[in-house]
């Protein structure tokens, strides 16, 4: 196949000495499992089951059929479950090996408990909203709830390796929940938005509610310090999404 991207770097071909077998004559187990993993690497999203109604079945590959064996059936395992990597197209080789080295890698501890509760908060908070206001916008998290696992993901990460301080921003959707589950902004105040209770809002003061920002600090699971993570809420808008998070972290 022309223009094929791999995890190695280009190298200028070897000229094969008189008396002595090429490299690709010699049997090379290394090379076989590299070649069945490249294959994965490059098809194995197609493959995986990424819908879990069934609707949506996997789509077979010609380049994964025949593959078979022990290095076979991992890389399935790891490129055709419930995850699909899709990463071969990206030019930069660093990046490429980044996603393959956390894809293959040695899979870190989740706790399932806090992830599930998480998300029942972030959707019992969607349907309070939905059921006490309807009609009234507010740009839902619905069907992306698992950004919220996400970010506490992330900002413990960032917490265990020093960070005192965080800055965020997102377009609409999703915003109020974000900023009641990542900002820690107290729910009332969310609901408050809703009810219109700030006199100031009448006279221009205020803005709609999935625009305006909060400031809280978020508590890291893992206990280690800094166990509060101060986290800075932009409401930016996209077109200066980029431009309010760098002035604020400066």
């Amino acid at each position: 196949m022309a223009h094929r991207t791999t995890l190695e770097a280009e190298r200028p071909a070897k000229t094969a000495k008189p008396g002595k077998k090429s490299s690709a004559e010699k049997p090379a187990i290394f090379d076989d499992r590299e070649r069945i993993f490249d294959a994965f690497r490059r098809w194995g999203y197609n493959e995986a089951k990424l819908d879990p109604l069934g609707f949506f079945g996997p789509f077979p590959q010609p380049d994964l059929e025949g593959l078979t064996g022990q290095a076979a059936e991992e890389a399935r395992r790891i490129y055709c479950g419930t995850i699909g990597a899709d990463f071969m197209h990206l030019p930069q080789l660093e990046r490429r090996r980044w996603i393959a080295e956390r894809m293959e890698g040695p899979q870190s501890e989740v706790n399932q408990g806090k992830i599930l509760e998480r998300l029942i908060r972030a959707d019992l908070f969607e349907q309070v909203l939905q059921s006490r206001y309807l009609g009234t916008k507010r740009f839902s998290l619905e069907g992306v709830t698992a950004l919220i696992p996400l970010l506490d993901s992330i900002l413990d990460t960032v917490g265990e390796h020093g960070a005192l301080e965080s800055v965020m921003a997102m377009s609409h959707r999703g915003r109020l929940n974000v900023m009641v589950h990542a900002a820690c902004k107290p729910p009332h105040e969310v609901v408050a938005g809703f009810e219109d209770v700030d006199p100031r809002s009448v006279l221009g003061a205020g803005d709609v509610k999935y625009h305006v920002g909060a400031t809280g600090t978020y508590i890291t699971s893992t206990g280690k310090p800094p166990a509060n993570l101060p986290t800075k809420w932009s409401p930016a808008s996209r077109t200066s999404i980029r431009a309010a998070c760098s002035a604020q972290a400066m």
